[in-house]
């Protein structure tokens, strides 16, 4: 995928990739999915020597699905619903550092448009700044100590 906006991460062209079967886990959720759905990627931060103005970020192949309500044009989870996803989580990893590690690197949302143009809304706009305030009142640092910003 080519991005069509100029976004640059602290001076850096952010490079999004993904595996062939973490593309193919998506268009299954969106294939069956009867309305919108949301999930999470894990994300890897990659500089390469060769290429420092830029930053690779390889999303995970695993999709972190958490319970959900669904419309044709909305997603949403509840409280509740994330409570339960975290303990979900803890019983398939059952280490705590290690579910810790997940959820910290946790750090992509994303959504289907079910029948609607890719384009982020007003909504996804409302949801993405709101992400962003919750990262920065609980001065997250999802980014590894290997990547030097």
């Amino acid at each position: 995928m080519k991005s069509i906006t100029s976004h640059n991460l602290l001076n850096r062209i952010p490079i999004l990739s993904i595996t062939h079967k973490g593309l193919s886990a998506i268009k299954e959720i969106v294939k069956i999915a009867p309305e919108e759905a949301q999930w999470f990627h894990t994300v890897e931060p990659i500089v390469y020597k060769h290429s420092p103005n830029e930053i690779h970020l390889l999303l995970s192949e695993k999709l972190y699905i958490p319970t959900q309500n669904t419309s044709a044009a909305q997603v949403d989870t509840t409280s509740s619903m994330m409570m339960d996803f975290y303990r979900d989580l803890q019983a398939d990893y059952e280490d705590q550092e290690t579910v810790n590690q997940k959820l910290t690197s946790m750090t992509c949302w994303c959504h289907s448009h079910h029948n609607m143009s890719p384009n982020p809304s007003g909504q996804d706009d409302l949801q993405f700044n709101s992400f962003i305030k919750l990262a920065l009142d609980q001065n997250q640092k999802p980014w590894p100590n290997n990547v030097d910003f």
